[in-house]
């Protein structure tokens, strides 16, 4: 099957290019989705059809890295916060998001720790039995605040994850004694980021940060998003504006604020139109990464990429969303 996806090139141009076109053998290709949810609706609606969600996603994971924000604990067990809104996923739909081709998730969110430590851990041993790797939370704020970082065509890429004051009621962060996700928090993950890319040759940071529905981002993000790179930081991906937002380039390098909802079981809307991230690196020039946003569309909790004049929609929205930014990786007109 051939299909299109837009590819952006960090030059300020971009083309057409066939998301399925096998990469070449040395550049690396990364995708992000944003916040996925396997709960609540989802769990009623999707029950034990474990292959429906993704059926028409075989592309997804055959990037070589396939990361998502996991915004749930996975998890029979554990104590249900005093919060709003909590979240837990079935355990059993662990093994759904292996089969899709998910390699490594960010758990460094506001839902993570709904269910307490207790479902937390139960998150971190079910990932770890999956073979899925995990940066953001941990058991306390050491573990929460290592990278993971993947070998792959002679490159080394590092991961993090962090969790910003977002203006939401009752967040938990991780401390020397407790488990949670890392705070965003510029005392120390600025030295993070610099202490990985002194250990790799391309560091992402995922962030979980600002409000819900808003289409920008605060200055202040952008502020300390600025400070990330210029610590060291190749690619951010932003979460939990549950919306997409624009895509920013700054010294060269990709901030994607919010890639918005991908699988959100959270609440009963099924059908919506978002985006993954995609990324070309070549191993030899890793300051030569290309990025791509492709269309996707959710019907009744199932997953394909969108086509046509709804792809182009979705296209037309993360660009006009981006042109305020000084640089980004859209042509202007």
């Amino acid at each position: 099957m051939r299909t299109q996806a837009l590819t952006l090139l960090l030059s300020l141009s971009f083309t057409f290019q066939s998301r399925c076109q096998v990469a070449s053998r040395d550049t690396v290709t990364m995708v992000f989705a944003g916040d996925v949810t396997l709960s609540k609706y989802f769990a009623h609606d999707v029950g034990d059809n474990f292959s429906y969600p993704f059926a028409y996603m075989h592309w997804f994971g055959e990037a070589d890295i396939t990361m998502v924000n996991l915004e749930t604990p996975m998890t029979a067990g554990g104590t249900r916060q005093h919060k709003e809104f909590t979240f837990h996923g079935r355990p059993k739909y662990g093994g759904m998001l292996k089969d899709a081709g998910v390699d490594l998730v960010t758990l460094a969110n506001n839902h993570i720790f709904d269910y307490g430590k207790d479902g937390l851990l139960d998150t971190i041993e079910l990932l770890d039995s999956l073979g899925i790797q995990h940066v953001g939370a941990g058991m306390n704020i050491d573990s929460a605040r290592s990278p993971v970082i993947i070998e792959v065509r002679g490159m080394s890429i590092g991961f993090l994850g962090y969790l910003d004051s977002i203006r939401t009621n009752n967040l938990h962060f991780a401390t020397p004694v407790s488990g949670g996700p890392a705070r965003w928090d510029t005392s120390y993950f600025l030295q993070d980021i610099a202490k990985l890319k002194a250990q790799t040759n391309f560091v992402v940071v995922n962030v979980h940060w600002g409000v819900e529905k808003s289409r920008s981002p605060f200055h202040r993000q952008r502020e300390l998003a600025h400070r990330a790179i210029d610590a060291g930081a190749d690619l951010i991906i932003g979460h939990h504006p549950h919306v997409l937002q624009g895509i920013e380039r700054y010294r060269g390098k990709v901030i994607a604020y919010s890639l918005g909802n991908f699988l959100f079981g959270g609440n009963s809307l099924s059908s919506y139109s978002t985006a993954v991230l995609k990324i070309s690196i070549p191993a030899s020039s890793p300051a030569d990464a290309q990025a791509s946003v492709i269309p996707v569309g959710a019907h009744h909790w199932q997953l394909s990429e969108l086509k046509g004049m709804p792809a182009l929609r979705i296209l037309n929205t993360i660009k006009s969303y981006s042109m305020w930014f000084p640089e980004t990786i859209f042509q202007k007109q």
